[in-house]
């Protein structure tokens, strides 16, 4: 019997929820069994409730929370116009820890070359080629497109589509999830507060 019990502080509650993020982002990014610690799940919603989920990659991580690059015109584009309120999720399996985090979502303008910038040269191609969430008439139509981009940039900056646009998700709300091999979790809940300007936490059963 004794062999099963395991004694476990739990997740440490405090002040800025957003510097924990930052705690265990840094941690899971030294992992050496995460390939990509910035991947996480993006959920948005339509004005009729409709969700809509996709993988991106966080590109960066500041006080005003985290951001993103994407195209205006795709899915999650036109439901962040419509629903400018979205949930995101992280999940870092070997380290037990997944982090979801709510909030509003707003343009970032001044952001939006900075990660463009960042973003490897064959992606930025592909982005450049066909606006995301559009018809594609066929996939050869898309290759041969693609192959004249690669010609006319040739040893050339590639241009950032007018579409594709960063995104900072200021956080209203985390949920950071702990488990370990014994399945034994725990999980704290804030919520902002805008009246008094803090941060309220509670721990919440799994």
């Amino acid at each position: 019997m004794a062999e099963n019990v395991i004694i476990q502080e739990g997740i440490p509650i405090v002040s800025d929820p957003l510097e924990q993020f930052k705690d265990w982002y840094i941690n899971a990014k030294a992992h050496p069994e995460i390939i990509s610690a910035e991947s996480f799940c993006l959920s948005t919603s339509s004005l009729n409730g409709l969700p809509s989920s996709r993988m991106l990659l966080m590109a960066q991580l500041s006080k005003d929370g985290l951001s993103f690059l994407t195209g205006s015109r795709s899915q999650k584009g036109k439901d962040l116009k419509e629903n400018p309120f979205a949930s995101c999720c992280f999940f870092w399996e070997p380290v037990y820890q997944q982090v979801k985090i709510q909030g509003r979502v707003e343009i970032s303008n001044e952001l939006s070359d900075l990660f463009w910038d960042d973003v490897p040269r064959e992606l930025q191609l592909s982005a450049a080629t066909w606006t995301q969430g559009e018809l594609v008439s066929t996939r050869q139509a898309f290759v041969e497109k693609r192959n004249e981009l690669v010609e006319k940039f040739y040893n050339k900056p590639v241009p950032r589509p007018a579409d594709n646009l960063a995104y900072t998700l200021k956080p209203t709300q985390f949920e950071f999830y702990q488990s370990n091999a014994l399945k034994i979790p725990d999980l704290i809940q804030y919520k902002w507060d805008e009246e008094k300007k803090i941060w309220s936490a509670i721990r919440l059963g799994i």
